[in-house]
């Protein structure tokens, strides 16, 4: 995913390093990907709508691509999921943004939304 202004980062939630991909623009795009793949999964998305004008925050989940992995399966709960995406996106103050989510990413995606309504302008799952 790597072009002109993408920059790479990582942040600390409790145990967990996430790592991610960002490219601040608006309008702002959160990109979450599935079970078993990292955040290049959906690369060809991201690539396009960043040559369209449109931001995006692409984070590799807990236990994928670069990100922290954990030999304990409790450390993979939806709920750290959607606590590690509430990091991350107020590390970086998005404001609104749109969230394409894929498999678990959906998942995510669906739950970040019920609890932050204000924050989401839409969804695609």
């Amino acid at each position: 995913m790597k072009s002109g202004n993408v920059l790479e980062g990582r942040l600390n939630v409790g145990e967990a390093e996430i790592r991610y991909q960002i490219l601040r623009r608006d309008p702002m795009l959160v990109y979450l990907h599935g079970l078993g793949t990292n955040n290049t999964a959906l690369g060809h998305q991201i690539r396009h709508m960043n040559k369209l004008g449109a931001g995006s925050l692409a984070p590799d989940q807990r236990g994928h691509g670069f990100s922290t992995r954990f030999p304990s399966a409790n450390q993979y709960s939806l709920d750290s999921f959607v606590n590690d995406l509430e990091h991350l996106v107020g590390s970086h103050a998005l404001g609104k943004f749109s969230i394409i989510g894929h498999s678990i990413g959906a998942m995510i995606a669906l739950k970040y939304a019920s609890l932050h309504p204000e924050s989401v302008e839409s969804l695609v799952l």
